[in-house]
């Protein structure tokens, strides 16, 4: 029997029915031979290297390092075959390990990562900001356009879905400032002291930028008719690259 809820096998020992955590199994196998399905469950023991000490309070005590079950494969009078329990609670351990492992790697993941310190709004009307950015990761799934507001303690980047992501100044170890001269991105990469969640997503990095524009030279043009475009084009261009640098260094 497995006890789902509680990421146990349930085992009978000596006839009592005894709970073995998820963590505490090894590994466990299925196999056949004639009309019997055997069913072999590897236990954790004490000098195993992938045993836990805080498992076991006592290592002297004696202790379970293998249990096998076996069933019959053949049709009992009620048309039921026993073996299928033992097919069901192999396929259930192995579902309850794989579950107990993303478990436990998530949290091994999650170990380094801390909780900032609350954001603390600016009230006023003149807070810095820099609208139609970009984060770097995503907040979701798809990139998705939002602002960068400069608080007392800290940043917030809050894009048109509603996603809210906080930078606390004290977290930033590194910032670095990335201008649009001969670039296709303005941008302000922060790297953090610690690893910060966005999304579901660990990291230490994080950048907010923009697309400044396209850099094209044609190189087969000959006709002058669009040359007056051309320059006021580029002249446009360059009043919004300087535009751009100004507000990014006056948030910086």
């Amino acid at each position: 029997m497995v006890d789902k809820k509680h990421e146990s096998v349930i085992i009978p020992i000596f006839g009592i029915p005894t709970p073995f955590h998820i963590s505490t199994i090894k590994n466990v196998s299925k196999s056949e031979e004639g009309d019997y399905v055997y069913l072999r469950t590897n236990l954790n023991v004490p000098g195993t290297q992938v045993a836990k000490d805080e498992h076991y309070a006592n290592p002297e005590a004696t202790f379970m390092k293998e249990i096998t079950f076996r069933s019959n494969m053949r049709k009992t009078g009620t048309g039921e075959v026993p073996a299928m329990h033992l097919n069901n609670a192999f396929r259930i351990i192995k579902e309850v390990q794989k579950k107990f492992k993303q478990y436990e790697n998530e949290k091994k993941e999650m170990e380094d990562v801390i909780e900032q310190e609350t954001l603390k709004i600016t009230q006023t009307k003149g807070v810095p900001r820099l609208k139609d950015l970009y984060c770097r990761p995503n907040l979701s799934t798809r990139r998705v356009i939002g602002t960068l507001e400069a608080h007392s303690n800290g940043f917030r980047f809050h894009n048109t879905h509603g996603g809210n992501v906080d930078v606390i100044y004290s977290t930033i170890r590194h910032a670095f400032f990335q201008p649009c001269d001969k670039e296709m991105l303005i941008m302000l990469h922060f790297y953090l002291k610690h690893p910060i969640m966005i999304g579901k997503k660990k990291t230490y990095h994080i950048c907010f930028y923009t697309e400044v524009g396209e850099i094209m030279t044609d190189l087969g043009k000959s006709s002058h008719m669009y040359d007056r475009d051309d320059i006021e084009a580029e002249h446009a261009e360059r009043e919004m690259r300087q535009k751009l640098k100004g507000a990014f260094k006056k948030l910086h």
